[in-house]
């Protein structure tokens, strides 16, 4: 069994080697003197922001053997953002920051993703913080230990889910006919499975579920959460600060659209497996990466298992 983590593309990659050394950007930087150094960095905050000049993962200040040297931006973006009163009038009392006087130097393009990264990339220039520490939890070893029981599991749930619902109309996405479960971190035995709940729903003589189009599996998992919590409310349970799936592991057999990936994305799931790929409707890898959206309040993590 092969997992693959399914990860968003990092823009950064595109300026660090397969090595780990940076790709060098020209940049333009101001020869000073160390007197001045905390003068024109405070001056910069308005007049040039680090962000502004594409130096925002660059610490300003590095020494040379002649005098102190301050980046100021990336070649390509400094004419631009230059071009305000507030640079010329500092340009005006510093002279070290008029164009003509500016020295070019190379540096990093880029955050650096790795430590490796960070280590080698400031020997060009010095780089303004290593990258975060990543939470490895859950670590690649968790999943791969409990995934084969677990897509068992789901398997499962998919053969029963067969014999309660209608087949899916043709061109449907796949979750929408396979089977899922979901689990406390580490456990053994799924706290729900999408059959359950679909047999739970025709118990209370809804007529509708065989053939419902939104009943996937993952959005009767979910579901069946949304009914466990009901049920605890009506015992005289308080309403918990948590949502629907915060802290739990849900378990595929197929990779969820992008309405079910999503769901996941509002209760907060902390990883998802899946075993097979849709390259038509999937959206955890195939056509989207909804669980890694940068503009979205919640990312979970993702792995794709391969049998073979």
């Amino acid at each position: 069994m092969r997992l693959e983590e399914i990860t968003a593309e990092d823009p950064r990659a595109a300026f660090w080697r397969d090595d780990g050394t940076p790709v060098a950007t020209p940049c333009l930087a101001a020869v000073i003197e160390p007197r001045d150094a905390s003068t024109l960095i405070a001056a910069l905050h308005a007049a040039l922001p680090s962000e502004r000049g594409g130096v925002e993962h660059l610490k300003r200040i590095r020494r040379g053997a002649d005098g102190l040297r301050l980046v100021l931006a990336t070649a390509a973006a400094f004419d631009g953002a230059a071009d305000t009163d507030g640079y010329r009038a500092l340009a005006s009392a510093h002279p070290a920051l008029r164009r003509d006087a500016l020295a070019r130097v190379d540096a990093p393009g880029a955050a650096p993703i790795t430590r490796a990264h960070f280590d080698v990339g400031s020997r060009l220039w010095p780089l303004a913080r290593p990258p975060a520490a990543r939470d490895d939890s859950p670590t690649r070893g968790d999943v791969a230990a409990t995934a084969a029981a677990r897509l068992a599991d789901a398997d499962a749930d998919a053969a029963a889910l067969r014999t309660l619902r209608d087949a899916p109309p043709p061109g449907a996405p796949k979750c929408a006919s396979g089977g899922a479960a979901l689990y406390e971190p580490g456990g053994a035995a799924a706290v729900a499975a999408a059959a359950d709940e679909l047999r739970r729903r025709a118990a209370d003589g809804d007529g509708a579920a065989r053939s419902h189009p939104l009943l996937h599996a993952p959005m009767l998992c979910v579901e069946a959460r949304a009914r466990a919590a009901r049920a605890a409310r009506g015992r005289g349970a308080a309403p918990g600060s948590a949502y629907l799936c915060t802290g739990l592991d849900m378990v595929l057999t197929a990779e969820p659209c992008a309405m079910c990936a999503m769901a996941l994305v509002h209760s907060r799931i902390r990883f998802v497996v899946y075993r097979d790929a849709d390259d038509r409707c999937g959206a955890l890898g195939s056509t989207h990466k909804v669980h890694a959206l940068a503009s979205i309040n919640h990312r979970y993590r993702c792995w794709r298992v391969d049998d073979a």
